[in-house]
């Protein structure tokens, strides 16, 4: 990509691709001297009925402004000097190339092969796909899984557990009765102020069909492994 840009766009939602997107957007907004935009967007289709929208809202908001503020602090410790951020609420595909784009006079879009939603991939297509058809200036889309700047963003387990509960379209009551514990409990575990024990995580991760390693260090996975073993 040889053209210079000046406005530079990327979307963060706590993934892996993300992450890589959001390096890259880095180093080109420095290489170009530009402007960087990072953006959150709250999917608001994955709010359950059974949940109170203006809680669950709330909560999203609460974890996009954290992500949004960990993200600048590590564009401005990479070098970059005018940094900004945005929150917007909708379809991440549709807000990222009709709305957040267009306001914002951006001339260029980074974003990961895949995004949070699974579902929605499978369905209608990935949202690196929909802004690449759709968005009216340049669009780089960026593979792979390393992260080439040092530490990637770390989402605490409440964070992790809330991003893939939304992403999974269950509310804090229908996964709690997955996992048996008390609702109450489980929006104390996801808001950081109960942290659950090694047995609980692995129901999470197997209610919210995810692997284990989410929320777990490698050796801990072992260790459970080992002793299911010996049993």
């Amino acid at each position: 990509m040889s053209a210079k840009h000046f406005n530079i766009l990327v979307a963060v939602d706590g993934s892996d691709s993300a992450e890589v997107a959001f390096s890259k957007a880095v180093d080109i907004a420095i290489q170009d001297d530009a402007s960087l935009l990072i953006a959150h967007v709250i999917d608001t289709r994955n709010f359950s009925t059974f949940e109170l929208y203006d809680l669950a809202t709330e909560r999203a908001e609460h974890f996009g402004q954290r992500l949004l503020k960990e993200y600048k602090e590590k564009a401005a410790l990479a070098g970059l000097r005018n940094v900004k951020t945005t929150i917007e609420y909708g379809s991440p595909k549709v807000k990222i190339s009709k709305t957040i784009a267009p306001q914002h006079n951006i001339d260029l879009i980074v974003c990961g092969a895949t995004g949070m939603n699974r579902v929605e991939r499978l369905l209608m297509g990935s949202v690196s796909e929909h802004i690449t058809r759709h968005a009216s200036c340049d669009v780089l889309v960026v593979r792979g899984a390393k992260v080439p700047i040092k530490e990637g963003i770390k989402l605490n387990i409440g964070d992790k557990i809330l991003k893939h509960r939304l992403e999974s379209n269950l509310s804090i009551e229908e996964l709690a009765v997955k996992v048996r514990i008390g609702s109450g409990l489980m929006q104390q575990i996801e808001e950081g102020q109960s942290h659950p024990d090694v047995q609980t995580l692995l129901k999470i991760s197997t209610a919210l069909d995810i692997p284990a390693s989410e929320f777990l260090e490698k050796e801990t996975i072992e260790a459970l492994k080992n002793v299911e073993t010996k049993k």
